[in-house]
């Protein structure tokens, strides 16, 4: 296994604002809208009614997955890195043209250490997203949920869980797979997930 490198990515500000807090009901949807880039830009970046009907439902199978996780290991904590993004929000940061992002059914989780509130990108199977991403692997199987896309991203310096969960409209469903520089892995009976291309 490769050693861990844990690094400062934002401020520990940053990363409690938008971190799941169980006291609190878990991540809301402010959160889940929140946006440096829309920030930078000036963009609105709220969802309308049906966008905003998607996206609780999206952080209600989030926020269920996440409470499990920090339950279990609780030295660790989750970040959403983005979770709604309006169409010039998801083009300015590269979004892909039919993100579920734009529809309120995708959010971005990030993990990091409590102590310190650093994250660690070393791609490896010590690295506790990879506990994020069974713990999530195990509650859609266990509940049956529907999902668009359940992918482990590693694009170059970066490292974190897409979890877009399928709405009544949508026809594609069940991608499993390793999505990063310039590679896609399909991730085959992935603790009982099966992929589909």
């Amino acid at each position: 296994m490769a050693e861990l490198k844990w690094v400062t990515y934002v401020s520990e500000a940053y990363v409690k604002g938008k971190a799941y807090d169980k006291s609190k009901g878990g991540f809301t949807v402010k959160q889940a809208c929140m946006s440096g880039k829309a920030k930078s830009l000036d963009y609105a970046n709220k969802p309308n009614e049906g966008q905003l009907t998607r996206l609780k439902e999206t952080l209600k199978h989030v926020n269920n997955i996440v409470a499990i996780f920090e339950d279990t290991y609780k030295e660790y904590g989750v970040w959403i890195e983005s979770g709604y993004r309006s169409p010039c929000v998801n083009k300015a940061v590269g979004g892909a043209q039919y993100s579920g992002h734009k529809v309120g059914g995708a959010v971005d989780l990030k993990v990091y250490r409590k102590s310190d509130c650093k994250t660690s990108y070393t791609y490896d199977a010590s690295n506790p997203l990879e506990l994020l991403l069974e713990t999530a692997a195990k509650y859609i199987i266990a509940n049956n949920v529907k999902y668009n896309e359940f992918l482990r991203e590693i694009p170059d310096g970066g490292y974190w869980f897409h979890l877009s969960i399928k709405g009544h409209q949508n026809k594609q469903s069940g991608k499993t797979y390793t999505l990063g520089s310039g590679q896609k892995k399909y991730m085959n009976n992935y603790y009982g997930l099966k992929y589909k291309k």
